[in-house]
């Protein structure tokens, strides 16, 4: 697994970020975007479902959204996004493509954005949305695809574990 303690601290519009689960909790890091047609929501929406089917246990797991086109997604927007899908959300707004790269990097994540002739903005990122714990370990990565049950039974056994460090 791979190790977050080294990742630093990044850009939220209210101030810094540590890519680490507060002690007694989860965060899942996402890299996406808020005109994404197919890969954010349909990831975010599996999330969702997925903490709602831990019942009170699911408030022990926090989503924190990288934006990866921070010219369109402004802090309003991105939060706007995240809280049609959680309340538990850090909307993260790179202040530089320096620091999204430092962020992408530490994931090992990618993105890309450029703009046709015709205007028309493209966005290319993973889709790989990764499950941090309290000691900034990534624990479990799940892949685009991957659906709301395997993402609960994973949450489920991960709350478990953090439950039982307290």
């Amino acid at each position: 697994m791979t190790d977050a303690t080294d990742r630093g601290r990044y850009a939220e519009h209210d101030g810094d970020f540590a890519m680490i689960a507060p002690a007694g909790r989860l965060l899942v890091v996402y890299f996406g975007y808020t005109n994404c047609p197919d890969l954010c929501p349909t990831t975010l929406a599996y999330l969702r479902a997925a903490t709602r089917e831990l019942g009170d246990d699911g408030a022990l797991v926090d989503l924190a959204m990288v934006t990866v086109d921070p010219d369109r997604d402004t802090p309003d927007v991105l939060n706007g996004y995240l809280a049609s899908f959680t309340d538990r959300f850090h909307a993260l707004h790179p202040s530089s493509i320096d620091e999204l790269e430092v962020a992408e990097n530490a994931f090992l994540a990618s993105s890309s954005i450029s703009i046709g002739d015709d205007g028309n903005v493209e966005v290319g990122h993973s889709a790989t949305a990764y499950v941090v714990d309290s000691r900034g370990d990534v624990v479990v990565e799940w892949p685009f695809g991957v659906d709301k049950d395997l993402m609960a039974r994973d949450l489920r056994v991960l709350v478990e574990r953090t439950k039982q460090e307290r």
